[in-house]
C-alpha cells in the first residue's frame, strides 16, 4: 500500500472518537491529568462541590487528548517522511548506477566501432595506419570489449533483462563473424553487429531509465 494512503488512515484512524489509538496514549499521560485535577481541586473554592471541577477536569481531559494526537501525528508523519525519503534514495542511487552502466557499454561499442570503421576504410584505400593510431585502436577495443564481456558476466544485476539479453546476442554475433578467414568480412561482421547492438541498447536504456524520446 502506498506509504501516504498507509499515513492518512493511521491519522483518521487517530482522529475518530473514541480511537482505541488515542486513550491509549492519553492514559499513559493519565499522572500528568490527575496531577492537572489535583491542583484544579486545590485551588478552588474550599466550599465548592465535586461537581464544580467536574469541566476544569474535562477541559485538561480535552486539552491532553489534543497533546496525544498531535504527538501521534508527528510521529507517524515523520516516519513516512524517512520511509520515503529512503525509497527515494535509494531509487535514485539505482537509476544512477544504471545510467552509467549503459553509458559505459554505449561509449565502449562506439570504439569498437569506430576501430572497425577505421581499419576498413584504410584497407579499402590500400594505405597503412601509423603504428600510433594502430596501437590506439587496438588499446581501446580491447578495453572495451574487457568492459562489455564484465557487463555481460554480471547479468541483470544493474542493467535491464532485456539489455543482458542484447549483449548476449551481441557477444553470439561477434564471436560469429570472428570465425571469417578474409579480414574486410572480419571487420564488416562485427561492424554490423556493434551498430544493431547499439540501436537495440539505446532504445532499451531509454524505457529502463524511462527517459522521454
Amino acid at each position: 500500500m502506498n506509504p501516504v494512503r498507509v499515513t492518512i488512515l493511521i491519522v483518521l484512524l487517530i482522529l475518530m472518537p473514541g480511537s482505541s489509538l488515542t486513550h491509549h496514549v492519553a492514559d499513559s499521560l493519565a499522572p500528568f491529568r490527575s496531577q492537572s485535577v489535583r491542583d484544579t481541586q486545590k485551588n478552588s473554592r474550599s466550599g465548592s462541590t465535586s461537581q464544580s471541577t467536574q469541566p476544569s477536569s474535562n477541559t485538561s481531559d480535552s486539552l491532553l487528548e489534543k497533546i496525544a494526537i498531535g504527538l501521534l501525528i508527528s510521529l507517524v508523519t515523520s516516519y513516512v517522511t524517512v520511509r520515503l525519503s529512503m525509497r527515494k534514495f535509494r531509487e535514485e542511487t539505482q537509476w544512477k548506477l544504471k545510467s552509467k552502466a549503459y553509458t559505459d557499454i554505449l561509449e565502449s561499442l562506439h570504439h569498437m566501432k569506430k576501430f572497425c570503421a577505421e581499419m576498413e576504410e584504410a584497407t579499402i584505400d590500400d594505405r597503412q595506419l601509423s603504428e600510433d593510431r594502430r596501437k590506439q585502436l587496438n588499446s581501446k577495443w580491447r578495453e572495451s570489449l574487457d568492459l562489455i564481456e564484465l557487463e555481460t558476466d554480471k547479468g541483470a544485476f544493474i542493467i535491464g533483462p532485456d539489455a543482458h539479453k542484447i549483449l548476449l546476442d551481441f557477444q553470439r554475433e561477434r564471436r560469429a563473424s570472428a570465425d571469417s578467414p578474409n579480414w574486410m568480412e572480419y571487420l564488416d561482421g562485427h561492424w554490423q553487429a556493434i551498430d544493431k547492438c547499439m540501436n537495440a541498447l539505446r532504445e532499451c536504456a531509454k524505457r529502463d531509465l524511462h527517459m522521454r524520446t
